[in-house]
């Protein structure tokens, strides 16, 4: 809400650039209002009330908002975008005041707010058979995502209780990233270092498997096409690539996959370097 002295300025800004009002007041078009107006001035002092009855009302208008985003919040079932901001504005460590479904932050520094909220990623989906909502969230570490500890863990459903509507169910799916692993021709330029290549198209694998949205699909295609963006490869012939929540569940991808946490790890990479060129 703005402040008396911001409405008022915003009128008298408006006053000093209108022509007609320079004409009748014999003041030139953008002067300032002080240089003009004195502080007791009849047109200081009108100015000055209708700006704080513009704040009053303005006040009230955002009392009266507040009263009725409560009143729906109350009365509306939520979303599954609303579950998934309720898990990322989970504070650790900190109560719910009251009835209130929102922390009070007051006196805490933005850092120290970044810092309780451990969960940076999630994602909310419903079971079309059971109607459970299915939350999926990860933590970051180092710049990884990763699984939150089991405390945090405990925490952040006794927070999901709280705060979700009466009668939902929630399947909070914490986990360690799944396992992902390919394995790739490469056909290079063999004018360039074939080393160097490999490693660029290493890096690239990793990097494209780390960055994907959080439980957004893989697909073969989208890593194909990547890396033959690697500078010096010519043509990329995927041969195999796997998935699994653990190494004894690894299975062939036929074309795209899920990550049953949210986020894959590359495991295993057995890139095949082979020149490219039709004498070689």
């Amino acid at each position: 809400m703005r402040t008396i002295q911001e409405i008022k300025d915003s009128m008298t800004s408006a006053f000093m650039a209108n022509a007609e009002a320079a004409k009748l007041w014999g003041f030139a078009v953008g002067d300032e209002w002080n240089n003009v107006m004195g502080r007791v001035s009849v047109e200081n002092v009108l100015f000055y009330i209708v700006a704080v009855c513009c704040h009053v009302v303005e006040g009230l208008m955002d009392a009266h908002k507040r009263e009725v985003d409560d009143m729906l919040s109350a009365r509306s079932p939520h979303g599954l975008r609303w579950y998934r901001e309720k898990a990322l504005a989970f504070m650790k460590d900190k109560e719910l005041p009251g009835d209130s479904d929102e922390y009070d932050t007051g006196g805490m520094s933005e850092a120290e707010i970044a810092e309780r909220r451990v969960v940076k990623y999630a994602a909310v989906e419903e079971d079309a058979q059971t109607g459970i909502l299915i939350l999926k969230v990860a933590g970051e570490n180092g710049g990884a995502r990763c699984r939150l500890q089991e405390e945090e863990a405990t925490m952040l459903r006794s927070y999901m209780n709280e705060v979700k509507d009466a009668g939902v169910l929630i399947n909070i799916i914490n986990r360690d990233a799944d396992i992902f692993g390919c394995e790739v021709d490469v056909y290079y330029n063999a004018n360039l270092d074939g080393e160097q290549i490999r490693k660029d198209v290493e890096d690239r694998i990793r990097s494209y498997v780390a960055n994907l949205p959080f439980n957004g699909e893989y697909h073969d295609m989208g890593l194909v096409n990547e890396l033959q963006g690697v500078a010096g490869v010519k043509v990329v012939d995927l041969k195999n690539s796997l998935s699994g929540t653990d190494k004894d569940t690894l299975t062939s991808i036929m074309g795209l996959a899920y990550p049953v946490s949210g986020y894959f790890k590359v495991e295993d990479v057995n890139i095949n370097m082979k020149p490219y060129g039709k004498y070689l």
